[in-house]
């Protein structure tokens, strides 16, 4: 595939091809007539693992995108890569494919290696094809871990917001003066929701950074937890020794045992508001990715139409393409919405965090210089330097937990919802000539 043009295909529910682009039709070297009837999978190359087929079926099943890397094969018999990403419709799926651009394209050809040997093996041990591609799919969870994933959905949704920010190096042709007319509209309304596209769509490495951090500090919660108890068993351990010495040692120790308690629950409640803020933002950037993709595809393929490049049958992938942009959009800000509360709630969460663990370390504190004081050095040495080193600890939880905080404040964007569903409900409106047409 060597053009950066982004083609599509739509189909029926079965899965046959009813109609596609210009760019399809140059890619895949057949003509329109050619493919309509067929099924989708004319175009996929026999070399690919089952197993991939088998994990888009089930999200597009269960009403999901699905996004994958596909070898096909053109009508000459030679292959090329795509990057598809297919999306459930009313009256079937669309499915937009564009040329990989990113380091994850050759991830999934070292995966698919793997997948073709150990599907190779099921198969010469006499399973059928569904079983074989069920038996890839069950593998490739284990397999990606040496790429550092845990599971394909996480590979996918990482892959496709990196393949859209790739795109965004692709200078975009010249807007030609809109021409009068329901294309003219359509036209413009979709140039006008890409505009409001570009600013999540330059947020996406953004938002990846923002989830890297959550991920950190997420495990630094839980080292935390870990050390708190260590620390609080130690300081009441050295009490409890030298309690015939001094009561004041163990008075501070018993106080310290509830303010632990709260923040111990403070940080697990953290980690698990850190790990849902970490999905959520995940599926942001796929929407906001999924919206960039539909958006594109609507504008080339209506430029074509009106250049001239399409049949007059292709006219009724317009209203399709409007469906699945419409949705698109409103699933991003639905997400972002979303994304925006969670942020703000969490934000709050660390600040509680931090509080809570302040007050902890001021606890320790006070007992680390009591037991100096109280000339207990050499009898409290291994618990003094337990909590010498809680501490330390403390201070960089603590510098996590602020950056962490204003980090989540400063990643809220305001989504203007009016202002997206303007050009959306123009787009429906303007469409549906070519929906009546099609009918």
């Amino acid at each position: 595939m060597a053009s950066d043009d982004v083609h599509f295909s739509t189909t029926d529910r079965e899965g046959c091809i009813r109609t596609g682009n210009n760019a399809l039709l140059q890619v895949s070297g057949y003509s329109l007539d050619e493919l309509v009837g067929q099924p989708q999978g004319v175009l996929n190359h026999p070399s690919m693992p089952g197993a991939i087929f088998e994990l888009l079926r089930e999200r597009i099943s269960d009403g999901r995108p699905a996004v994958g890397y596909v070898q096909n094969r053109a009508k000459d018999g030679s292959d090329y890569w795509t990057f598809v990403a297919i999306t459930s419709l009313s009256e079937g799926y669309l499915s937009i494919g564009l040329l990989p651009r990113s380091h994850y394209a050759a991830t999934a050809r070292k995966l698919y290696v793997e997948l073709r040997t150990v599907e190779q093996d099921a198969r010469d041990a006499g399973g059928d094809p569904a079983a074989v591609a069920k038996l890839g799919a069950d593998r490739i969870g284990g397999r990606l871990q040496r790429f550092g994933f845990d599971s394909y959905d996480r590979f996918m949704a990482e892959a496709l917001p990196t393949e859209i920010t790739a795109r965004s190096v692709i200078a975009r042709p010249e807007s030609d003066p809109l021409p009068q007319g329901p294309l003219g509209e359509v036209l413009g309304s979709a140039l006008a929701l890409d505009g409001q596209l570009s600013a999540p769509v330059d947020h996406l490495d953004g938002y990846r950074d923002l989830s890297l951090s959550i991920a950190s500090c997420s495990v630094s919660m839980m080292i935390a937890s870990h050390q708190i108890a260590r620390a609080v068993g130690a300081v009441r351990g050295g009490a409890t020794r030298v309690a015939g010495d001094t009561s004041a040692l163990r008075s501070i120790a018993d106080s310290m045992k509830a303010p632990a308690e709260v923040v111990l629950n403070e940080l697990q409640r953290l980690g698990l508001e850190l790990d849902a803020l970490r999905a959520q933002v995940s599926e942001l950037r796929v929407r906001i990715a999924l919206a960039r993709l539909n958006s594109e595809v609507m504008i080339d393929f209506v430029r074509e139409v009106l250049g001239g490049k399409s049949s007059l049958s292709a006219f009724a992938a317009v209203p399709v393409l409007c469906e699945a942009l419409h949705e698109s959009v409103a699933e991003m800000a639905v997400a972002t919405v979303e994304v925006n509360d969670k942020l703000l709630l969490v934000g709050d969460g660390t600040t509680r965090a931090a509080q809570r663990l302040e007050q902890f370390r001021d606890f320790m504190a006070q007992w680390r210089t009591l037991a100096i004081r109280r000339g207990k050095s050499g009898e409290l040495g291994r618990e003094l330097d337990t909590i010498d080193r809680q501490l330390e600890s403390c201070r960089g939880q603590l510098a996590e937990l602020r950056r962490v905080e204003s980090r989540c404040r400063s990643e809220v964007v305001p989504v203007d919802v009016e202002a997206l569903a303007g050009p959306l409900t123009r787009m429906g409106e303007a469409s549906r000539p070519f929906l009546i047409a099609r009918d």
